[in-house]
This record gives structure tokens, sequence and C-alpha cells, in this order.
């Protein structure tokens, strides 16, 4: 028998929006839909009650957006259960799921274990007291149990460490479990290159939505290519590429990444036709029931932003004059996209002013613009103030907020603004300023911020949008009328690319646990697989666990196994 071990340390990156495999590569997934669990409530923190509660209450955030379904019952060889023997996994381990399966990646059993030497707490919070909400560990691993593995997109459920609101499924955990069991539903797939069209291993690819600025993420294979499928339709959709966090911590097919294929950095970059590189200006992919499905073509990775040259000139000057991002003289338009950036400081920047002329938008006095600014899933410590003016009288300020029920906070703001029935008043300035997030704000903001964030490399993007309807809780996106996509393979970047392939080899190396769960930084998601112990069989094992973050401080144990 084979033995498959992936340890989920909490300053580990890992790739996203992909399921867990075989080791040939073959994706685990369960034949039957229907999964049945056994519970097995018994821990001294929480009422057997209680625990069935909030984990059925994990199911039903997994039940709900995909065809295959968890279900309570009375007994099973599938559990889910308290246990204090975690010594074998290292002590950061707060819960770990145990799958078997054959050799065609069919999940015959799986169980959850969770660390009962953890205080575990029914109040979703910050882990402010040192104990962990039950939710947001079931949650997580119940993704596992579905045959997914950790995620590298900010506030999704699988992502890679441990953070308050992980109950609460993203669009990327919805996306993935849909991708795994449904196939109706949009799909948006291409290749990414660079210099000498040679196609560039383990990129992470992020698709924004326009309607609710949440992300949906994939890593690209040896040939460059990634396919996401799960999303939403009558939605559009804006790609940001970036080098993989940290490669160590991916299976080990992905062993093998490079990212050293530029002069200076390989950095992200937003998915933009040849010809428009520095406007500034993404592309829109949309996605309709008229065309659930688009192949985008080539996307380049890039050796820098390719902001736009105005805007980039203005960012030098002492005053910010403005810039034009958006003129309406095109009947089409209903959207679009500017891409801006803010270098660190202590004290807030001063005001970028961005101009917003929709005066040549037919009139009607039931369209909206709907204003997204997203930071906050390209990992910037920082933190943003967005006002908006319309004919010079302020209409709209928007600052960063607190969550009252997670007291985490989000660095992403939106805001909703009717047009006028005269045009000459549909003409907005949009101002934004940062200033480098507090310290005690950051690791509320970004779980295992030390891997993740970015320092120097720190992008926004402005998503703009005309919505129709009666009022602004029901007004509907109006899409471009003519999808024009450009790729980029006639004006490749990154003139160092060289061909990289994934490695075909079995990770066989010891992992010093001790080590890895006691230093920051220094832990890192890892496969082992022991040698053969007797005849070979179909049936396997994988393992994957979450673990939380040391970062946090001392963690509330119990009496009985008080750890460092």
């Amino acid at each position: 028998m084979h033995w498959f071990l992936f340890l989920f340390l909490l300053s580990s990156s890992i790739w996203a929006h992909q399921s867990s495999t075989t080791a040939s590569g073959k994706p685990l997934y369960w034949g039957n839909k229907n999964v049945p669990i056994q519970i097995k409530p018994q821990t001294d923190d929480l009422s057997s009650s209680l625990v069935r509660s909030i984990i059925e209450e994990s199911m039903h955030e997994w039940n709900s957006v995909s065809s295959v379904n968890a279900g309570v019952v009375p007994l099973s060889g599938n559990q889910i259960k308290f246990t204090q023997n975690f010594a074998i996994y290292g002590s950061a381990v707060i819960g770990l799921t145990e799958i078997s399966y054959n050799s065609s990646g069919v999940i015959q059993k799986a169980s959850i274990l969770l660390n009962d030497n953890y205080k575990f707490t029914s109040t979703p919070h910050s882990f402010a007291d040192g104990s962990v909400y039950l939710g947001d560990v079931v949650t997580h691993e119940l993704g596992h149990l579905f045959g997914l593995s950790h995620s590298e997109v900010l506030d999704s459920s699988m992502f890679y460490s441990s953070f308050p609101g992980q109950s609460t499924l993203s669009l990327d955990d919805k996306s993935a479990i849909k991708q795994k069991y449904d196939s109706s539903s949009g799909r948006i797939s291409g290749r990414v290159l660079g210099g000498n069209s040679i196609g560039v291993l383990g990129v992470h690819v992020q698709l924004i939505s326009r309607m609710t600025g949440e992300v949906v993420g994939a890593v690209t294979d040896q040939d460059g290519r990634f396919s996401i499928s799960g999303l939403d339709l009558n939605n559009s959709y804006y790609l940001y590429n970036s080098p993989i966090k940290n490669k160590n911590s991916l299976p080990n097919y992905y062993s093998n990444v490079q990212s050293d294929f530029c002069p200076s950095t390989y950095v992200g970059s937003f998915f933009s036709a040849c010809g428009s590189n520095y406007d500034g200006f993404p592309q829109a992919i949309t996605l309709s029931s008229q065309r659930p499905s688009v192949n985008i073509g080539v996307v380049s990775i890039n050796c820098s932003l390719r902001a736009n040259d105005d805007y980039a000139y203005q960012k030098l000057q002492t005053t910010f004059a403005p810039v034009t991002i958006w003129e309406s003289f095109e009947s089409d338009l209903r959207e679009k996209s500017f891409v801006g950036f803010f270098n660190r400081t202590s004290n807030w920047s001063g005001w970028e002013r961005l101009k917003v002329d929709l005066s040549g938008i037919p009139l009607t006095n039931s369209r909206y613009l709907k204003l997204n600014f997203l930071a906050h899933p390209f990992g910037n410590l920082m933190e943003y103030q967005m006002r908006v003016l319309q004919n010079g009288i302020e209409v709209a300020n928007e600052v960063m907020r607190e969550s009252s029920l997670l007291g985490t906070f989000n660095t992403n703001l939106s805001m909703m603004q009717p047009l006028s029935a005269l045009a000459s008043e549909n003409i907005f300035d949009v101002e934004i300023r940062a200033r480098n997030l507090d310290d005690a704000l950051v690791f509320l903001s970004f779980p295992s911020w030390r891997q993740y964030a970015s320092d120097k490399h720190m992008p926004y993007l402005l998503m703009l949008g005309i919505q129709e309807g009666a009022s602004e809780a029901t007004a509907q996106p109006l899409f471009n009328s003519v999808q024009r996509l450009s790729d980029n393979q006639s004006c490749l970047d990154a003139p160092f690319t060289y061909a990289v392939s994934h490695s075909d080899e079995v990770e066989t190396k010891n992992i010093d646990r001790s080590k890895a769960s006691s230093e920051l930084g220094s832990a890192s998601c890892a496969s082992t697989e022991p040698p053969d112990d007797g005849p070979g069989t179909s049936l396997m094992l994988l393992a994957m666990g979450f673990s939380l973050s040391l970062m946090l401080g001392q963690i509330t144990k119990k009496t009985k196994n008080f750890l460092s």
C-alpha cells in the first residue's frame, strides 16, 4: 500500500482552484455524489448538539452550490471526529482529512480528524482569545473530503492559511466544486506564454468578477494551459496572472517551477490587448448563455505592470492632473476597467484623480454607474480611500471598514451611483488615495502575509460598469455589445523565458515536522511516500491537514496537553 501525506502548515502556499490528485495526476472524486458521513461530536469544548449543528451548517455551504451532497447518517465509514493523537502530523495541525481512493482516483472512504488539543468555539471571530471557530476548520476540511486541494486565492475557504470567515464559501470555492462535479456553468480557458512562445509552468491565473469583485484562480500546466469552469454566466471577468508565492509547497508536479524570465523581475499583470499594453485598460471577458465558454488564446507573462503612460507620468508630479479613463463616445461601451498602483507610504498619499465621462450614455433614470475598487486580492499591505465627485460635488466617500461579525478587514471598496437624466451631469471624478496598513491590521487582513502579501508591486483594479433597473438593488449589468478580445501572441514579454518540464518524480525525503511547525515562515506543504511495505494494492491514502498560523500568538490549549 502507498501512503501519501500532505501537511497544510499555515505559512505555506499551494495551488488554487485545483483538484487533489493521485500520484499519476488523476483527480480525486466521489463516484456516488451522495456522501454519507457519521458525526462523532464528543469534545469537552462544545455540546454534542452544538457540534452537530455547526458541522451541518458547513455541509450545507457545500451542498447548496453543487450536485455532490454530504449527508449525516448514524453509521458510516466516513466520519468527522475529535482526537488528541496528532503527534505524527505536528503540533500546528488543527484538522486533517484522510482519503482512501483507488488507482482511478475514485474516493472509497474519507474521515475528518479534529485536533482536540485545540480549543474550539461556536462563535465566529478573529482567533483573538486563541480559540478556533469549529465551522472554519470543518468547512475547509469538507473541501478536502470532496477532493479539493488548497487555494492561493485570498478569502477562499480552501486558502492555504487559516483566517476567520472560512466557514463561508467564496466564489473560488464554489467554482472549484462545480468544476469537479457539474458541467452546466461558464468556462474560460487559455494559454500563458513567455518570450519565444514558450508555455510557462506554474503561473497563478486569477479571474476577477465584475459583479462582486471576487476571485477565481487556477495554476497553469507544463504547456502554460489553464481552464477554469464553474463560473457564473451574465458576468464579465478580468484576468490577472502572477508568479506563485512558494513553489516548495506545490504538489511535486510543480517542483521545477521557475520565474527568472525577465531582465529584472517577472511580476503580476492584467490581460490587455496587444497595441494597448500601456493604456492600463484590461480586457473584459464576458460569459453569457449565448457564449458560456471562451478560449481567450494567448496571455503573456510580463516584466512590468504596464500602467497607463499618462497616469504613470502624473504619479511623478507634485500635483496629480486628472487622467480620463472613460469617455462614452463608443455607443456599445458599457463597462471598462483601469489599472493603477501606489507606492508604500506611512502617511496618506496625495489624491489620484481619474475622470469618467458618461455624457454619451443613452439617457434614462434607471441606470447606474457601479465602481468596484480591487486591491485586496493582490496582497497589497495598504488601506485605501475612494471618493466620487459629480460635477465637482462629492456624492460618495468610502474607506476600509471592519467586519462587524469577524473583526477582519477587506481593503476593497464598492459604490453605486445613479446616472442623471441630464447628460451633461454624468461626468464623474474618481479620487483615490492610500497609505500603509497598520501593522496590527495586517494580521487580520492578510493571513500568512509574510509569504502571500506584496510589498513592492502593488497594483489595483478599478472596474466600472453600467447597470440598469428600477432600483439600485435590482439593477442588472449591461455588457459591451461586441466582445473585443485580442490575445498576446504578437506581443509576448519576458524575453528570457525557457522551457520548464513538470516533475514526474515522487517525493521521498522525510520532513522535520517539529521544525516546520515551530518556525514561522519555514513551514511548507510537502508530500512523502515511504518505501513499499509489501505487495502493492490499488487502494491508497491521501491525508490533507489544516493548521493554525503561529503568527497569531499563543494558542489556548486544554490543560491536558499544553503545546508551545
